[in-house]
């Protein structure tokens, strides 16, 4: 004999058990096998009315509605005669029935539950269905509690059968109880809203998320306030449209605000609620993309990159092999050892060019492939200058607690920077420093050194392909890769003492600490 939480019934605990239920029954023996859909009521083969004082029988014999009493195993021990009627049962068939057996099949699992936690959780109310009705469904809205007579523990189950208007409307507040319920699991925000787009729910993570509290929604929240102002008639019209019918508003995207005013990319689902044919509002699941948009964004930028450069860096590696061509063609028509020693000079540092070229093409390639990831300021800059030492130049970086959102080439940024300074930047270079200041905008690294600088003219074409000195690449090189999450770098050094680059962070970019792994 057991219950369907698997606890015994005790005498006294006020717990329904499943005793007497045929083997097809939840928690009876066999559980899982076919039966009827409709079983008889089950005796136990005692009539339990007997177990009640008198006076209580008599008591409640007359009262209205539904009444029944039941022992510690859950057998009927009383009842009214509204009960006789409403079950269509007479009172010798009534007597020592197990209550779960009046109770349509696929509901007796549940409220057995419930009743074996009666004694912790206390009374509580519910609907259930009758077993073996006829003439349609029979709906009883029920309230569950227990009696204490002396020693004797009763349950006690009072009740009115539901009009068909009525448990309509109970089955829809269930199941809009267990919508909320569920939805309090869920990591996005579940939203609804009425006709007007007032909200009319919303989850707890949809408040944390968008920085709002409870209270804020105490006077009435249109759904279009977290929805950027230039975005806000898109936003309306997508909403009348889906609550019409007229267009689909499935997955639409928008820029979102929060409370404090950041913004961030948003995608919503949303259909309509239809209460007796007609729309009353929507229901909606929104997530946050931010990341995911980024990441995309980055990637499209790449691709269009690279294609772009491929034709030009094919162009110059075939300029560059014509000359190497010229002077071999030269070389084979000379026999003067300066001149020959001359063309071999300038066919060597053609083939190094050419080299470069080739490595220049290797990195972009991988530009943006990965995607931007986060990555500590710190050990990056450390790690990707460490072989670029040289004697009596100090590099010091003092980038900690910084954490930024960019291609996994990120490296070679601050590799380009220091091996320019080292390059170009005259006898007098001692020092190379990399700190840190705040802007409106967001975290911007600061680079200097105090080697002879950049000339006024020249601060911008230095990020042009092919501009300078050396091979023209490396720093163009490190704008592409810094632009694909929008970071910019620009040069505000003052010639003649040092060069000064400023690279700016877009505060969604840059961060205190590393993110959280995922889950």
């Amino acid at each position: 004999m057991h219950n369907p939480s698997g606890n015994r019934g005790q005498s006294g605990t006020g717990i329904c058990t499943t005793e007497g239920l045929p083997p097809h029954s939840p928690g009876g023996a066999g559980a899982g096998t076919s039966a009827p859909a409709v079983p008889d009521p089950v005796k136990t083969g005692q009539d339990r009315r007997g177990l009640l004082p008198e006076s209580l029988a008599g008591l409640i014999r007359d009262l209205p509605g539904l009444v029944l009493l039941c022992d510690s195993h859950g057998h009927l021990a009383g009842w009214n005669r509204g009960c006789e009627g409403l079950l269509g049962l007479s009172a010798p068939e009534l007597g020592g029935t197990q209550l779960l057996s009046l109770v349509e099949e696929e509901e007796r699992l549940d409220m057995g539950k419930r009743i074996s936690a009666l004694p912790d959780t206390g009374p509580f109310d519910a609907i259930v269905h009758l077993a073996g009705g006829s003439g349609g469904r029979t709906a009883l809205s029920l309230s569950v509690s227990r009696l204490a007579i002396g020693d004797m523990i009763l349950m006690v189950i009072v009740g009115n059968r539901l009009p068909d208007s009525l448990e309509a409307a109970a089955s829809l507040r269930e199941s809009e109880q267990r919508f909320k319920e569920f939805s309090e699991l869920l990591p996005q925000a579940v939203y609804e809203t009425d006709a007007q787009g007032i909200l009319t729910f919303a989850n707890r993570p949809s408040i944390e998320w968008f920085g709002y509290t409870p209270e804020d929604f105490l006077q009435p929240f249109p759904i279009f306030r977290v929805i950027s102002p230039e975005e806000r008639e898109k936003a309306i019209q997508n909403f009348m449209g889906s609550l019409h019918g007229v267009r689909s508003a499935v997955a639409a995207e928008y820029t979102a605000i929060k409370k404090d005013g950041t913004r961030f990319t948003m995608m919503t689902y949303a259909s309509p609620i239809i209460r007796d044919g007609k729309p009353v509002g929507l229901r909606g699941l929104a997530l946050d993309i931010t990341e995911r948009k980024r990441m995309e964004e980055a990637l499209q930028a790449a691709n269009r990159k690279i294609m772009l450069l491929n034709g030009i860096t094919r162009h110059d590696i075939l300029n560059t092999v014509t000359a190497l061509m010229g002077y071999t063609a030269l070389l084979q028509e000379s026999s003067e050892p300066a001149e020959i020693a001359s063309l071999l000079g300038k066919i060597e540092k053609t083939t190094y060019r050419i080299r470069q070229q080739i490595e220049f093409t290797r990195d972009y390639q991988e530009l943006g492939i990965q995607g931007p990831q986060w990555q500590s300021a710190q050990e990056v800059a450390t790690a990707s200058t460490a072989l670029l030492w040289s004697p009596g130049v100090a590099v010091e970086i003092q980038l900690e607690g910084l954490f930024l959102s960019a291609d996994m080439l990120l490296g070679k940024v601050f590799y380009n920077l220091v091996d320019n300074s080292l390059r170009h930047g005259g006898n007098g270079l001692s020092r190379i420093t990399l700190t840190r200041t705040e802007s409106p905008r967001g975290p911007v690294i600061l680079y200097s050194d105090n080697g002879t600088g950049v000339p006024e003219d020249q601060k911008e074409r230095i990020f042009a392909y092919g501009v300078g000195k050396g091979t023209g690449l490396g720093l163009f090189l490190t704008r592409e890769i810094l632009s694909l999450t929008g970071i910019g770098i620009r040069e505000t050094g003052e010639y003649g003492k040092g060069a000064r680059f400023e690279i700016s962070i877009p505060s969604a970019c840059a961060r205190s600490s590393p993110p959280a792994p995922p889950a």
